[in-house]
């Protein structure tokens, strides 16, 4: 029973009452190693079926699923901190126009600070956005790139801490190690 362990309600419609102890008979064909009668009425009848998914798909599939998750993470949180960094650069253009001609060494400094913030800013997540990719491809050197990209994440308080640990929590598990080792 131990590989046996994942329960699905199967529900089979016009189907007449089997007495019990009787399958279906095509459940010989099904890849089921046991089924129960669950409920019966006039049109329905459901059997909880213990499907054959062994231990280690399942560990592979939850692995998937979270490599995916910190994938699409770092992909929405780079094209959002990409985004902001055109927007910042945008507004302080737009604020330099504000400043009389006269003030030489003002527009100097508005212009140094509107290109090398939003530039610095868009080169964290331009990087973000790469290794979200790339871990999204499973790529082999891709999770290694994560964690260390996630650990400069949790310098950024409080969302990119929660990010930046959520992302090495789950790339540091076993399963997603065996999975990347594959």
């Amino acid at each position: 029973m131990s590989s046996w362990n994942y329960i699905e309600l199967i529900t089979l419609r016009s189907i007449s009452f089997l007495p019990a102890g009787k399958f279906l008979p095509f459940t010989e064909t099904l890849p089921f190693k046991r089924a129960e009668h669950w409920f019966s009425d006039k049109t329905n009848i459901n059997y909880l079926v213990y499907l054959p998914f062994k231990k280690e798909i399942m560990d592979e599939r939850r692995a998937k699923s979270h490599v995916n998750l910190v994938a699409i993470l770092h992909i929405c949180f780079g094209a959002l901190t990409i985004a902001i960094a055109l927007t910042v650069f945008l507004v302080i253009q737009f604020a330099g126009g504000f400043i009389p001609p006269e003030e030489e060494l003002a527009i100097n400094i508005l212009n140094s600070i509107s290109v090398v913030i939003p530039v610095v800013v868009g080169i964290f997540g331009l990087i973000d956005l790469l290794s979200g990719v790339s871990l999204y491809s499973y790529k082999e050197w891709s999770r290694i790139f994560v964690i260390v990209v996630s650990a400069f994440n949790c310098l950024n308080i409080p969302i990119g801490t929660a990010k930046g640990g959520y992302s090495i929590w789950a790339l540091m598990t076993p399963e997603v190690q065996a999975l990347f080792e594959k």
